[in-house]
């Protein structure tokens, strides 16, 4: 669903998706472009939830869509970092 506003209603979806591209990676020795993403996710500078995902890219731009669920979350204002 798209949200150009950014506020998200846990009500009527219960996550939200993220969708980006890291660009200039570098190779490995094996020819692959390893990456590490770690996300925060912050209300009132207190991180409520961390996660990060370990992958591979097969060039030097990796495309990136993750989910995050809402469903726990209590309603306010979050960062996600």
């Amino acid at each position: 669903m798209v949200e150009p506003s950014h506020i998200f209603y846990p009500v009527s979806q219960d996550s939200m998706f993220v969708y980006y591209q890291v660009y200039s990676l570098n190779k490995n020795i094996n020819g692959d472009y390893p990456y590490e993403i770690e996300y925060s996710l912050v209300k009132d500078a207190v991180k409520v939830r961390s996660w990060e995902i370990k992958s591979t890219a097969s060039s030097n731009t990796a495309t990136i869509q993750s989910g995050i669920s809402l469903k726990d979350l209590p309603f306010g204002l979050y960062d996600l970092r």
